[in-house]
């Protein structure tokens, strides 16, 4: 099975959930991505370096379910789905997973759920999405999406979207800081250029009004005031 265009656009929409499981004698951190619906899922699991994934539908899960030994009412099919997906919820005390990386690439991430005094064991058998894919190779095909391509679009283009963005806020809020700047310095420009011109007019006025002293005059004129 390929990993398609459609299948990577159907999980663009979903949030990378971070899971540990137990890999042979340690642990590891997984993330995983995922769209359950009324009759089928499609999962995605990454270490950041390899991509896997699983997509099943409503037979599938009804014959894995019977693998398990347990009945399935077919009108009910869409509330068992919804139940797996609580499988993909982090950090979940009555849940542990364990993942199996085989020789053929393949990926097995096992989850094993409490349930009272009982244990639900869910396998989600992945195929693992070629890192690269050969263009001239006759089975490529326009739809197909290699690992590179599906890192890509779910990890560097949303950080380079948000990077953008981010930079585009700075560079508006500055040019906003710049403008209010330039409006402040005029008006502290107009501010003291009418303070100048009232200084400049009140001097003129006052210089007019004040007669100049002259001492063959002035003497005269204040004795005239006291007789």
């Amino acid at each position: 099975m390929t990993f398609t265009k459609l299948q990577n656009e159907t999980l663009r929409s979903s949030t990378w959930v971070p899971l540990i499981a137990y890999v042979n004698d340690s642990t590891e951190t997984f993330l995983v991505k995922s769209i359950f619906t009324e009759k089928s899922y499609l999962a995605m699991f990454t270490d950041l370096r390899y991509v896997w994934f699983e997509e099943l539908f409503d037979d599938e899960i009804k014959k894995r379910f019977q693998e398990l030994k347990v009945s399935l009412e077919q009108e009910r099919l869409s509330e068992y789905i919804q139940f797996l997906s609580e499988y993909l919820i982090p950090q979940r005390p009555d849940i542990t997973h364990k993942v199996t990386k085989n020789n053929d690439d393949s990926f097995l991430f096992e989850s094993k759920r409490n349930i009272g005094p009982m244990e639900l064991n869910w396998k989600f058998n992945c195929e693992l999405i070629p890192t690269s894919l050969h263009i001239n190779s006759s089975n490529s095909n326009e739809q197909q999406l290699d690992g590179a391509s599906v890192l890509y679009t779910h990890f560097i283009l949303p950080q380079i979207l948000i990077t953008s963005a981010y930079n585009k806020q700075i560079e508006t809020l500055h040019n906003i800081i710049k403008s209010k700047e330039d409006e402040f310095n005029e008006t502290v420009r107009l501010m003291s250029l009418v303070r100048l011109q009232s200084t400049g007019k009140s001097n003129k006025d006052t210089h007019t009004d004040l007669t100049p002293f002259d001492p063959n005059t002035s003497y005269d004129e204040i004795g005239k005031v006291y007789l």
